[in-house]
């Protein structure tokens, strides 16, 4: 009973203070940095109109990102009308509502309501825009490897997984960063046409630390195709890659998978007479 009562209370105030600044908003333009609680949220929102659709995959990564606590206040401002009507911040509004949890935003009042149609005009920010600010290089093959290698380390293959949000890959790369970028540098050095270095630098990654030496051979002899004989499974992957019909249609995820096969079968010192199919999962992995 008391929590009800303290979760009332908090509402009532919450409500007060919105309803105060819109009454301000009627004769001015203003700013303040609040907390958005999951009830005033739902509120406002019920002044939503003439809005764009929801983006259900905009809408999981906010959710993410508020529900597993990277939810950062940025300077993006929700954006409510002299009338009261919701102009901007949907999605984020829609996201506290259904995480149940509150977030801290700048709240901007006292705009016109065809103000709105000006909003969101720019470019919107992409996982490697957020890593070349941070001074990553190769930013578009290096946030691909990050999409690769957490869907590797998930063990998430067809598809990559809506809880990759900018801010998750941005954290997933740091948290990994030497690695990647070893790879990434790697695969660049030593790629060869048809094998795609985001892919490339993922299985580099992934074998190097299952057995190094073995992984700086394999690799070696997938580069140049010396001495190999025809029923190597170096050899036959070094041709699939090259010259298969399907080779060009293979994805980051199949063309990794199908490397990680071949691996398998050179170590188990196995001879190919044809190529392996596409793999439809990830393969465990030989050492």
């Amino acid at each position: 009973m008391l929590n009800k009562t303290l979760n009332r209370k908090k509402t009532n105030s919450d409500l007060s203070w919105f309803n105060d600044c819109l009454e301000r908003g009627k004769t001015e333009i203003f700013a303040e940095v609040a907390t958005i609680t999951p009830s005033l949220a739902q509120h406002i929102l019920e002044s939503n109109y003439i809005n764009r659709p929801v983006k259900l995959r905009h809408l999981s990564e906010i959710s993410h990102d508020i529900a597993e606590n990277r939810w950062e206040i940025n300077g993006e401002t929700v954006i409510i009308s002299k009338t009261g009507k919701l102009n901007d911040g949907q999605h984020r509004l829609i996201s506290c509502v259904d995480t149940m949890t509150s977030i801290q935003t700048l709240i901007a009042f006292g705009v016109s309501d065809a103000s709105k149609f000006t909003v969101d005009m720019g470019k919107s920010r992409s996982a490697p825009d957020f890593m070349g600010m941070q001074g990553v290089k190769n930013v578009n093959n290096t946030a691909t490897v990050c999409r690769l290698y957490d869907c590797y380390v998930k063990e998430s293959f067809n598809r990559r997984g809506n809880w990759q949000t900018r801010t998750y890959l941005l954290d997933f790369y740091n948290a990994h960063a030497e690695e990647i970028d070893n790879a990434v540098l790697k695969s660049q050095a030593i790629i060869i046409r048809g094998f795609g270095v985001p892919s490339y630098a993922l299985t580099y990654l992934v074998l190097k630390k299952i057995n190094p030496s073995a992984c700086e051979q394999f690799f070696e002899s997938l580069r140049d195709g010396a001495g190999l004989s025809r029923t190597s499974p170096i050899l036959m992957a070094r041709n699939h890659l090259l010259h298969s019909k399907d080779s060009g249609n293979l994805q980051g995820h199949h063309r990794a998978a199908l490397i990680f096969m071949y691996w398998n079968a050179w170590r188990n010192n196995r001879s190919l007479s044809r190529a392996i199919h596409v793999p439809k999962s990830w393969p465990e992995l030989a050492k």
